[in-house]
């Protein structure tokens, strides 16, 4: 359940996106800010060009809403689904060799559609049991499977298709994902299944101890995660957000600290002090690993708990 922060936050927020409406510039909204002395709270607007927005508009339109708020105009990188790093349009990297075929491999490891190699992420993790929910009627469930994000997966994809990890061909098949193009809830995450269970440790992220269950992220708590790309890291929540990427919007989605994550640490799993699943990185802003951009990542939501309308989180249910 929400904080009552947590839920003025994402209520903010929502009120804010409502007042402003649709602007094709929009990168990111807040995440909001307090001032306790003066009774307002900062939440940032962040745009690709800056030129290009109505500013006084914005200003204007929030001058109504229930909370003062100051929205601060601010032009920044673009959000991306972190699949393909930034340059690598033309020359892709290929995906990581390691770990090799007489390892097991696990969460925190590359894999990639066999048929679109370079667009490679990261696995969350290998479970006996996932099942997932959007909240808004898409339910998919796997015995013996894997957790990563949607378009790591691939939105395209048709139940069957073939993935591989370093050192293991084929080592999954396609089950599904939850929708995001035109959906009520857009939520990048999907399911494969193992075709030889001996290939993979289950129940684990590279690196830590097994899971322990699923949590609920709040702003300011501490976070770790393993990634095909720029590895173990750690870091802060920072809050819940708005972005757009790809024209999408996700609400009630989670900032972390700078460079916590980058292009290719897409699926991978965030975990928090006690080893539970708190979310799943899917975004950055477009920017190479070396300048530390900022991360997103989906929240999770222990299957069955309330749906909350502001934050489109992932309902989950692992068997590690």
């Amino acid at each position: 359940m929400a904080t009552d922060i947590e839920a003025e936050s994402l209520q903010i927020l929502d009120d804010v996106l409502n007042a402003v409406g649709p602007i094709k510039e929009l990168v990111e909204i807040g995440p909001v800010q307090r001032d306790e002395k003066g009774g307002w709270v900062n939440c940032p607007i962040t745009v690709t060009d800056i030129n290009s927005v109505d500013v006084d508009a914005i200003n204007k339109a929030v001058q109504g809403l229930a909370t003062t708020v100051k929205p601060q105009v601010l032009q920044g990188d673009a959000t991306i689904f972190s699949g393909v790093c930034p340059g690598e349009e033309s020359h892709p990297a290929p995906p990581p060799t390691r770990p090799s075929a007489t390892d097991y491999f696990m969460g925190g490891d590359a894999c990639w559609i066999d048929t679109s190699p370079s667009d490679w992420g990261t696995l969350a993790f290998a479970a006996h049991y996932i099942r997932i929910r959007d909240g808004a009627g898409t339910d998919i469930d796997v015995n013996d499977g894997c957790l990563s994000a949607g378009h790591i997966f691939g939105w395209k994809s048709v139940p069957g298709d073939l993935l591989s990890v370093p050192g293991h061909a084929q080592a999954l098949q396609f089950v599904g994902a939850l929708p995001v193009a035109g959906a009520a809830r857009p939520i990048d995450a999907a399911l494969a299944r193992l075709n030889n269970v001996a290939q993979a440790t289950r129940g684990s992220v590279r690196g830590f101890p097994t899971l322990t269950g699923v949590a609920t992220p709040t702003i300011g708590m501490w976070i770790a995660k393993n990634s095909a790309k720029s590895g173990v890291t750690a870091g802060l929540d920072e809050g819940p957000v708005i972005i757009q990427a790809d024209g999408v919007i996700f609400k009630g989605v989670r900032r972390t600290t700078p460079g916590f994550a980058c292009c290719h640490d897409s699926g991978a799993a965030v975990l928090d002090r006690n080893q539970n699943f708190v979310g799943l990185i899917f975004a950055t802003q477009n920017a190479a690993c070396n300048l530390r951009p900022m991360a997103y990542y989906i929240p999770a939501r222990k299957f069955g708990d309330p749906v909350n309308p502001l934050a489109y989180d992932l309902e989950i249910d692992i068997k590690p």
